[in-house]
This record gives structure tokens, C-alpha cells and sequence, in this order.
């Protein structure tokens, strides 16, 4: 299947199937000779690409190209560190932002994070294969970009980011406030500056006594609906909370139509939601919060099914994303009119590999996308 998809006419098939780690070696090893650019980095980029593959894209012309073969992690290490010395810090420019690959050899990450250019160095402060002892001495970097990333990396330590939390400038301290790894006792501090609530509310390591805290002042205020949807959207918010914020919608208190077209959906897509909240939910009248609850986990496989026959074609493709909807319906969506259906039908990962040999002649390039995307083709071969 994979195979085929490799010579649709179409390049963003063709990059989907470049970057699926089960194309074979032979599929690609021509896909790295394409034409299109996006097509020849998603073959660099691939962690399946054999390394005289790699080898060969590493002459590309194509700075994107490039990027992704130091980036890869097969790529022999030698080749990686000729190529960041001839290009430097460059090879990482994309566009307006600078974006370093997830699996950058240590030793040139560290080269990154001693940049003159502070963007460089943020964007090195920021990558989580960062190590301690080189974030403890960016969190002392006199450019606030570079602190702020600091801040904001799960692998910064607790002693730099109890520094941080008393940092003057705001959005330091809210990376601080809205990172996971940031101790209970951090947060509830800094929940005591009113500017760091936002970023604790979407922390998923705040304790949900924390989270109910902030519920219950703001049901005395009534200020912030931004705040409340957070609390929300947060899996760590505990079912007895999240019950609270619909109610806050119900007489006698009840809040704008704004705050409830925001805040039902954030409810409707948060796991943690409990079965018969995501049931009312689904019975509301706003189409986000319906289609929130189509595609939840953890809404119960019955609604999922009703969901998925839905008239609103928005909904229909919401349910077909839900790994959990039966066989037999995923593929009765799989010949639904719609496109965006028969899309959602094919990244599905519990579509059977008969119907995504169905949906791989689609007449839509997007639905054929999605299944050259779909990483479960070969576990279901």
C-alpha cells in the first residue's frame, strides 16, 4: 500500500509516505531522489532511512533537507558535526523561527546554547535533551527570551526554577508557573501572584486542591473565564471540579453565552470529564462541545456510535477519530460523502488495514495523506 501511495501524483502523499517509519528502505531510497523538497525532508527526517540514504541527502541543496539529516539520529555522528560546522546556526533558521530538531547530537546542542544570537540560545534553552548543569547556567542569561525557556523546560531543575519563580519579569515566571515539573509548593507560592494563575491553571501538575481553589474564587468574583477554562481543559482537575464549572452555567449563576461557548467544549474534550457530564454535554446545542465529546476517550462507546450518525458532517468526523468507535461503523463513515469524514476514518489507529486499502484510491489527496500517514499499516498487513 505504501508502496503505491509512494508514486501518487499528489507531493504531500508522498511526504506523508516518506515520513512513515514502516516505508521500506526501497521506497525510501527513491522518494529521496523526489523533486519536492518537503518530500526529500521527511525522508532525512525518517528514523528508518538507511544511512547510505542519508548520506547520499546530505549533498542536498535544500537547507530543510539538511536540517532534518543532522537532526536524524542514524546519520553518522562525523557527517552531523561537518555539516553543522560548514552551515553553523543557519541550518536551523526556518522562515521567521529557528527550530531545532528533537534528536540533536548533544555536542552541537550545547555549541547552540553559547550562540551570540540570543533567539539561537533560546531556542537551545527550550530543548528538552538540554542538560541541567548547562540550563542552570542559561537561567542566568541576560537575554528574557532565553530565561523564559528556560523556565519553561520540564528538564530545568527545581533549584533554577525556584530562582526563576522570583524573576522581574512576568513572563519568566509564568514559564515557571505553567511547567510540569515545578513542585506543589512552588505553585501554591506563586499562585499568590494573581498574573501566574493562568499558567498554574493549565499546569497538569498543580494538585486538584489547587485547581478547586482557583474554581472557587472565581465563582466569588466572577473575573476571569479564561482562568476557569483552563481549569477546565486541565486532565488533573478532578471530575467533583469539573462538575462545578457546568453547574456555574446553570441557574442561578449563570455566566455569558462567550464564556459558555469556550468553556463547554474545554469540558467536553478533557478526559478526566466524568460519563454523565460528557452525556449532557452531548446533548447541548453547541456544535464544538458536541463534536469535543465525539471525539473524547473517555465518553462511553454507545455515544460515540449515536455521535457518529450525526446529520452535521463536523460531527460525524469528529466521532471517527475516536479510536474507540466499532469496526463496522469506521467503515460504514469510510464511504460517507464527506471528505473531512474519510479523513478522519483513515489516521483512525483502529481502522482496519482492509478499509485503508479502500481509502488509499480515494479520490481526495487528503484521505490518501492520512493513510500513507497511518503508522498501524503494517501491524494490520
Amino acid at each position: 500500500m505504501l508502496d503505491k501511495l509512494g508514486q501518487d501524483p499528489d507531493s504531500q502523499v508522498r511526504q506523508a509516505v516518506a515520513g512513515n517509519p514502516f516505508a521500506t528502505p526501497e521506497i525510501l531510497g527513491t522518494l529521496s531522489l523526489d523533486n519536492d523538497s518537503w518530500v526529500r525532508s521527511a525522508v532525512a527526517g525518517n528514523r528508518s532511512t538507511p544511512v547510505p540514504t542519508l548520506l547520499n541527502l546530505s549533498n542536498d541543496s535544500d537547507l530543510s533537507v539538511l536540517r532534518e539529516v543532522v537532526g536524524n539520529p542514524s546519520t553518522p555522528a562525523a557527517r552531523a558535526e561537518e555539516l553543522f560546522n560548514r552551515l553553523g546556526a543557519k541550518l536551523f533558521e526556518s522562515f521567521s523561527w529557528f527550530s531545532i530538531p528533537a534528536l540533536l547530537p548533544l555536542n552541537i546542542l550545547i555549541e547552540l546554547s553559547s550562540s551570540d544570537e540570543s533567539k539561537v540560545r533560546a531556542a537551545a534553552a527550550g530543548h528538552r535533551s538540554m542538560p541541567s548543569n548547562s540550563l542552570s547556567q542559561m537561567g542566568a542569561d541576560v537575554a528574557t527570551e532565553v530565561r523564559e525557556r528556560v523556565a519553561g523546560n520540564p528538564s530545568t531543575s527545581v533549584q533554577v526554577l525556584t530562582q526563576l519563580s522570583a524573576d522581574p519579569d512576568e513572563e519568566v515566571r509564568a514559564g515557571v508557573a505553567g511547567n510540569p515539573s515545578t513542585p506543589a509548593d512552588l505553585l501554591l507560592r506563586l499562585a499568590n501572584d494573581g498574573d501566574m494563575r493562568s499558567a498554574i491553571a493549565s499546569n497538569p501538575s498543580t494538585p486538584a486542591f489547587l485547581l478547586a481553589t482557583l474554581v472557587d474564587e472565581f465563582y466569588e468574583s466572577g473575573s476571569d473565564s479564561e482562568l476557569l477554562d483552563k481549569v477546565a481543559s486541565n486532565r488533573s482537575t478532578p471530575d467533583a471540579t469539573l462538575r462545578q464549572i457546568y453547574e456555574m452555567f446553570m441557574p442561578p449563576f449563570v455566566m455569558t453565552n462567550y464564556a459558555a461557548a469556550t468553556i463547554f467544549p474545554s469540558l467536553a474534550r478533557n478526559s478526566s470529564s466524568p460519563p454523565d457530564l460528557l452525556l449532557t454535554l452531548a446533548r447541548s446545542n453547541l456544535l464544538d462541545a458536541v463534536c469535543g465529546v465525539a471525539l473524547n476517550r473517555a465518553t462511553p462507546e454507545q455515544v460515540v456510535l449515536d455521535l457518529s450518525r450525526d446529520a452535521d458532517p463536523k460531527v460525524r468526523a469528529y466521532a471517527a477519530a475516536n479510536p474507540y468507535l466499532p469496526f463496522n461503523q469506521l467503515e460504514a463513515l469510510s464511504r460517507d460523502t464527506n471528505a473531512s469524514v474519510r479523513c478522519q476514518v483513515a489516521r483512525n489507529p483502529s481502522t482496519l488495514v482492509s478499509i485503508l486499502s479502500t481509502l488509499s484510491d480515494d479520490s481526495d489527496a487528503m484521505v490518501r495523506c492520512e493513510v500513507a500517514r497511518n503508522k498501524l499499516i503494517p501491524s494490520h498487513s
